[in-house]
C-alpha cells in the first residue's frame, strides 16, 4: 500500500481547508486597488468591531503606497466610545465611508470592488 505524504494527517482535502480562516479564503480573489487614491482607517485595536478595518488593511498589497495610494491609520484609545470606520477615496472623486461595526470584511471588499470594477470597465472602454 502506498503512503500519501502530506503536511496534514487528514486524507480528505475538504477537511484540510478548515485551518484557513475566512480572511484567507477572501485573499484568493485579489482586490482591485489600482483606482484607490486614499484609504483611511480609524479603529480601536482591542475592539471586536475593528476586525473589518484591520483585515481590509491586510488585503492591500505591499506596494500600494508606491502606486500612489495614501494609507492613513489612526488608533483609538482602548476606552473610546467612537466606533471603527474606514474611508476609501477613488480616482473619480467618489468617497466611501464605512462603519465597521455594521459591515463585515466580505461586504466591505465587495462594495469597494464593485466600484473598482466600474472604474476598470470605464477605463477599458476609453482605451
Amino acid at each position: 500500500m502506498r503512503k500519501v505524504e502530506s503536511s496534514d494527517k487528514s486524507p480528505n482535502p475538504a477537511l484540510r481547508l478548515r485551518r484557513f480562516t475566512p480572511a484567507a479564503a477572501l485573499r484568493i480573489g485579489k482586490m482591485i486597488t489600482k483606482f484607490m487614491t486614499e484609504v483611511t482607517a480609524k479603529f480601536n485595536p482591542f475592539s471586536t468591531c475593528a476586525k473589518p478595518a484591520r483585515l481590509f488593511l491586510t488585503f492591500l498589497p505591499p506596494d500600494v503606497r508606491m502606486n500612489g495610494t495614501a494609507v492613513h491609520t489612526s488608533l483609538l484609545p482602548r476606552n473610546s466610545p467612537e466606533s471603527s470606520s474606514l474611508k476609501v477615496k477613488f480616482k473619480d472623486g467618489k468617497e466611501m465611508d464605512f462603519n465597521c461595526s455594521k459591515i463585515n470584511i466580505k461586504g466591505l471588499v465587495e462594495e469597494v470592488d464593485r466600484h473598482s470594477r466600474q472604474l476598470q470597465k470605464a477605463a477599458d472602454l476609453s482605451e
